[in-house]
């Protein structure tokens, strides 16, 4: 097991470095930002005789530095200065950025001045996010690995059950960060979260052999997890460009709760209440433009299980952290587990209709293997989207913005549990989110309704 996995891993890791030089070209959607300045600066070759900082009075102008890839004595790209603008400005610190030129000590060279207007370090968020979905779900259970086809031996080996759920999800998350942790740029933030998962569910099992019986009971399953987390976050891992550093450690109380009622209403229930401390570490790489590869370790604090381990690569041209009108992210991950393995993608692009909306349209794909002498699952999930958002300026002095969005996913997961036949889910969700944010404060709020079908 040990041997294919690894393989697996070679042959992720030699498929992303195939197909990296494709996205280190020019994204197209910054071609009408590049063509003036490209043009201005197409005839002359300059050379860089320094870069300096303005209006940084918290800030370390080696933070700012690091996010413009050219050295003093390169020849200036303009390119680069394109990118090195958008990178500071998706960064919550700053309130607007600026990069001009000045005359160097001589004929055909350059300072290059990075004129910033900071905004508050310290960055509280509040946001509340609620997901109800209903399902249905009619199959046969056999006695068997598949359905018969022939009648009769359908009706003797199997019987009809219907499924009836209600699932209600609810997050409420608070977050206070420090975006210029030391004046160096580095983040650290204290959370506090809150996560609900009520299921109710209504069975029924009818015998297909007249007189047919039926059977009918209630479940219910809630879980709550509490948790407190601590992240720490250098985007220039020894005084690096292109290196950086993750670090989460979370303590979460847990409860969990099933309880199952007959139709004579005798009520079976058992509880659960762990208690776990997790870590997450991420080294990561940036190159090209917007691209970046990255190795996650995580597990259990405690007793050292379910350790595993993630090979990242990706790429993000997004103009805005919060409120985005164009560019594209895309994020694939491989992850080991102690049994099986697991591949994910997913991957956006904004088109923006003006400077303050624009229609996103995006993928997701999930496949999930597992797998023991005793146990086996697999989930194969792919899902489509696409979202409007709109956003406004309140006041850009005191950094105040506001923005809303709707959104349709549809999915569809295919799932194999044990000796259980496979499940065919189709998902259809509909979503509506508003934030708010001041120089200070980011309120969100995100709600979510689905209806789910099996077949």
């Amino acid at each position: 097991m040990k041997v294919l996995t690894n393989i697996s891993f070679v042959f992720w890791l030699t498929l992303i470095f195939i197909v990296l030089p494709v996205y280190g070209k020019t994204n197209a959607s910054d071609a009408s930002e590049q063509a003036p300045l490209a043009a201005s600066l197409k005839e002359t070759a300059l050379i860089i005789d320094d870069i300096i900082c303005i209006g940084n009075d918290h800030t370390h102008c080696s933070f700012i530095r690091n996010k413009y890839y050219q050295q003093i004595g390169d020849e200036l790209n303009p390119d680069d200065i394109i990118d090195a603008k958008l990178r500071l400005g998706t960064l919550i610190q700053f309130k607007h950025i600026d990069v001009y030129l000045r005359k160097g000590k001589q004929r055909g060279h350059v300072v290059v001045v990075f004129d910033i207007e900071e905004a508050s370090n310290l960055q509280y968020e509040l946001s509340y996010d609620v997901k109800r979905i209903k399902s249905k779900e009619d199959f046969y259970a056999c006695f068997g690995e598949t359905v018969p086809d022939n009648k009769e031996a359908l009706i003797n080996l199997c019987d009809k059950d219907k499924y009836r759920i209600s699932e209600t999800q609810q997050y409420i998350s608070s977050r206070a960060t420090d975006f210029n942790f030391l004046g160096s740029g580095k983040e650290l933030s204290l959370g506090v979260s809150g996560y609900k998962y009520d299921k109710d569910a209504d069975h029924f099992k009818q015998s297909l052999i007249e007189p047919a019986d039926t059977d009918s009971w209630f479940t219910r399953y809630i879980i709550k997890h509490n948790t407190l987390s601590l992240d720490y976050y250098d985007p220039h891992l020894f005084n690096s460009p292109y290196y950086y550093f993750n670090a989460t450690i979370e303590l979460t109380k847990s409860r969990s709760k099933y309880t199952e009622i007959d139709d004579n209403n005798s009520e079976i229930s058992h509880e659960n209440n762990p208690l776990k401390k997790r870590s997450w570490f991420s080294f990561g790489k940036r190159f090209a433009r917007y691209s970046y590869v990255s190795l996650d370790i995580a597990g259990d604090l405690d007793e050292k299980i379910d350790e595993n381990y993630s090979f990242n690569y990706g790429f993000n041209s997004e103009n805005d952290t919060l409120f985005p009108v164009y560019g594209e992210k895309l994020s694939t991950r491989y992850t080991t587990l102690s049994n099986g393995h697991r591949y994910q993608l997913s991957y956006i692009s904004h088109v923006n209709i003006d400077d303050y909306s624009a229609i996103s349209l995006g993928v997701n794909t999930d496949y999930y293997k597992e797998s023991n002498r005793q146990f086996y699952s697999k989930i194969e999930d792919v899902g489509i989207s696409a979202r409007y958002s709109n956003y406004k300026v309140i006041d850009a002095k005191v950094g105040a913005f506001s923005g809303w969005s709707l959104g349709a996913t549809f999915r569809r997961t295919k799932d194999w549990y044990g000796s259980n036949p496979q499940e065919d889910f189709r998902i259809i969700e509909f979503d509506a989110g508003y934030t708010y944010q001041t120089e200070n404060m980011i309120y969100r709020f995100f709600l979510k309704v689905g209806l789910n079908e099996s077949q």
